[in-house]
């Protein structure tokens, strides 16, 4: 029974996506619960078509592998008539290098898997649906030519190194859904300037922000209870608000060597950081 009711949901989907590409905006109902349908998933067969390898489940599809010659990539929303939730296998390898120059991501998308996309040295552009809940560790690493990307308003988690020396991005904005970023989630980006951090985080992670020399200002939501180490070392930051009175700041990459001006409120740790490290402290 539970196998059937399953199966009926997962047909529903795809009938949902191909109305949305014929009234050109994304549905407006409650995702797929991806992370238990993949959980309970029975595999079913591996395959390929002319453009992509890819791993069978009863419920989905995981592409794996691609294997088209197009640059400019249009991932398909389903595939031998089940949704595609899971996607992967488009970086460059010892062997073989990523000419892809464009990505567009269809809504059901759920999750980029694991260095999905690392090593495409010619990818500058990623259309993302709200669909995506997770970007897993080293999804889009050392891509070098992605300047922008808009992250989807149902993203929840972004793993470790997942745009890890992105050297192009020029901004990003971390959406509220999103409360989970891991180390070195943004390191290394360095003409990234502009960083907008949502309402969801509570943990500004070790090294996210390492060596992203073009950021000037940063504002840390009230939301954020801890920077973790080395969370802005080797960047040029001249002065960072921090909104949150208990915050909890090991040795995050700030210090009187820096001359950046801390902003915070009277009386919180943060204060309490600036004066033990000789930093210029403002109030708010």
């Amino acid at each position: 029974m539970k196998k059937s009711i399953k199966k009926l949901l997962s047909s529903l989907v795809p009938a949902i996506m191909l109305l949305s590409l014929f009234t050109g905006c994304e549905p407006n109902g409650p995702l797929p619960d991806y992370n238990s349908i993949i959980e309970n998933a029975s595999f079913q067969k591996s395959a390929k078509n002319d453009d992509f390898e890819y791993s069978v489940y009863d419920t989905y599809v995981e592409i794996t592998k691609y294997i088209g010659s197009s640059t400019d990539v249009s991932i398909p929303s389903e595939i031998e008539n089940l949704p595609v939730y899971v996607i992967g296998g488009f970086g460059s390898t010892n062997s073989n290098e990523s000419l892809i120059t464009s990505v567009t991501i269809p809504y059901g998308v759920g999750i980029i898997s694991e260095n999905a996309f690392a090593y495409c040295k010619r990818l500058e552009s990623v259309s993302m649906p709200n669909s995506v809940v997770k970007i897993e560790s080293g999804a889009f690493a050392l891509c070098s030519r992605l300047d922008s990307i808009k992250l989807g308003n149902n993203l929840k988690t972004i793993e470790d190194n997942a745009f890890l020396s992105c050297s192009s991005l020029k901004e990003i904005k971390i959406p509220d859904s999103v409360t989970q970023v891991g180390v070195y989630a943004f390191a290394n980006c360095h003409q990234l300037g502009s960083v907008e951090i949502g309402k969801g985080i509570t943990k500004i992670d070790q090294h996210t922000f390492q060596e992203c020399s073009s950021i000037l200002k940063i504002t840390i939501p009230e939301n954020v209870t801890e920077i973790g180490l080395d969370a802005f070392a080797s960047t040029n930051l001249q002065s960072i608000t921090i909104k949150g009175m208990d915050v909890e700041m090991r040795s995050c990459g700030l210090s009187s060597r820096t001359n950046t001006i801390v902003y915070g409120y009277e009386n919180s740790t943060v204060q309490a950081f600036c004066e033990r490290n000789n930093m210029v402290f403002k109030p708010i």
